[in-house]
């Protein structure tokens, strides 16, 4: 693993914590799918550090992928929610450059 992934990863961290509380509302799009990328960030440092000190976190072998899979859970959540509310209250969706044009 390279030596730069985990500062990048604490810096992408920040960056996501920072957008999620400037969107000021759990049901803007914005905080829903920084909340996503803050858990697969999660994993991912996890992932990090495992390569790093694997003796440490042998405990935790696994975890990081079980974190990519919850995020994978609340991020298609995320997506069919959105998509449920915007069909029940009759907001339609762009198909095609086309219908965005007229």
């Amino acid at each position: 693993m390279n030596s730069m992934t985990l500062p990048l990863l604490l810096i992408a961290t920040g960056i996501f914590i920072v957008l999620a509380v400037r969107s000021r509302s759990i049901r803007s799009f914005q905080f829903q799918i920084s909340c996503f990328l803050l858990l697969w960030i999660l994993g991912e440092i996890l992932s990090s550090l495992t390569s790093i000190f694997p003796s440490a976190f042998e405990r935790f072998d696994g975890l990081d992928m079980q974190i990519h899979l919850i995020s994978m859970i609340v991020f298609t959540s995320v997506i069919w929610i959105r998509f449920y509310y915007s069909y029940r209250t009759g907001y339609r969706l762009i198909d095609s450059l086309n219908s965005l044009l007229k």
